[in-house]
């Protein structure tokens, strides 16, 4: 049984003349295509909708990205957020197991690592500047994306894709205490 993530680069949408159509409304963490990772939501297998199932990759997959999107705050001007996103069409399983399920949370919850991470970067970015630009969203994107990648492939890798479950509960556990240490840069939905 192998599982593999399906990446999504970020789309760092920065054209205001579009921005209706990507305002972040407020109270959506979810869609009918999209689930905004949110401490409350965990991922059940109902939310791996893709019919696609490719041979030889496993029995799973979550199509996760993390975003940076454009809206408008509360003193009328332009800002973004950070978003970790799982995307249902670009997920799919060909298996019920709760140890798998756990598994590919936990590359959610990953995504949602880096996110932080990135938030945190940014909220540095504004307290020295005042102002984040965007080529400083794309270097805080390129920096964290990178590893983001490679800690994904290390977790697979050392779990053999879930394969050992000592590991697996390890790594669970770390994630939740690296989680806890970027508490303050949560996405408030």
């Amino acid at each position: 049984m192998k599982t593999q993530l399906l990446f999504f680069m970020l789309f760092l949408n920065i054209n205001f003349g579009s921005y209706s159509q990507n305002k972040i409304k407020k109270n959506k963490a979810e869609t009918k295509d999209y689930i905004i990772w949110t401490t409350y939501r965990k991922l059940n297998w109902q939310d791996f909708k893709s019919k696609e199932k490719r041979k030889n990759i496993g029995v799973a997959q979550t199509g996760a990205s993390i975003e940076i999107k454009p809206f408008r705050n509360k003193n009328k001007k332009y800002d973004y957020k950070v978003l970790s996103k799982f995307y249902k069409n670009k997920s799919w399983t060909q298996t019920k197991s709760l140890s798998i399920l756990k598994h590919e949370q936990l590359h959610f919850d990953i995504a949602e690592l880096y996110a932080r991470k990135m938030r945190k970067e940014i909220a540095l970015v504004k307290s020295d500047r005042k102002i984040v630009k965007e080529s400083d969203y794309r270097r805080i994107h390129r920096k964290f994306f990178k590893e983001y990648l490679a800690f994904q492939n290390k977790y697979d890798l050392e779990t053999e894709y879930s394969l050992s479950t000592k590991i697996q509960k390890k790594w669970e556990g770390f994630i939740l205490v690296e989680l806890e240490k970027l508490a303050d840069y949560t996405l408030k939905i």
